[in-house]
Parts: C-alpha cells; sequence; structure tokens
C-alpha cells in the first residue's frame, strides 16, 4: 500500500495521473506487484487461515483492477517469472496468484 501510494503522488509530480484517476506511476505497479507476492508467499507459509488468503487476493485484486491491461500481462509474464526465480518462491503460490488475481484481467 505504501508503494502504491507513493506512485500516485509520483505521478501526480510528472503530470502522468490527476487527482480523480489516483493512478501511480508505471514502476509502482511494478513494485506494488512484487510486494504483493511477497506478502502473498509469507501468508501462505505462515498464516494458518484461509480467509487470510482470500482477503489478501482480494486486496490484490482491487488494487490491480484499475492497472493497464497490457502492464498486468508484463507483470505477470515477464517480471513475476524473474522474482519467482530470484527469490526461490514455490511455482505452486504464483500459479494460484496468477490463476485467483491476475487471470480475472486476461
Amino acid at each position: 500500500a505504501i508503494v502504491y501510494a507513493r506512485g500516485v503522488r509520483m505521478a501526480r509530480k510528472r503530470g502522468v495521473s490527476d487527482d480523480k484517476r489516483e493512478e501511480p506511476t508505471r514502476e509502482a505497479w511494478i513494485e506494488t506487484a512484487r510486494h504483493y507476492l511477497l506478502a502473498v508467499s509469507y501468508f501462505s507459509h505462515y498464516a494458518t487461515e484461509n480467509f487470510v488468503r482470500g482477503l489478501t487476493f482480494g486486496r490484490i485484486y482491487k488494487r490491480f483492477e484499475g492497472c493497464d491491461p497490457a502492464l498486468v500481462r508484463e507483470i505477470t509474464q515477464e517480471h513475476m517469472p524473474q522474482w519467482v526465480e530470484g527469490y526461490k518462491l514455490p511455482e505452486k503460490l504464483v500459479r494460484s496468484l496468477f490463476q485467483d488475481v491476475f487471470g480475472l484481467f486476461d
């Protein structure tokens, strides 16, 4: 949420977004996705209750429903695979994130 909010402020400063849309910068969208991927990994590993996962996925979906579909594809097809490999995250986790959240945008 912090990265996203910073991105919105930066977009306003750059004149890329107005007060009504509150869209973050492209870089902030990508960084927000990375943070959410790490959060989902953490919750999947440590949370014992399924509703936490549902809540997290719901928040991610709500945040990204305003993201340009082309950027969502870039994030899911280019950036996420690199992060998964770099952080050595379980592929099962990422598949569920793709299907439950980002798959809704395809």
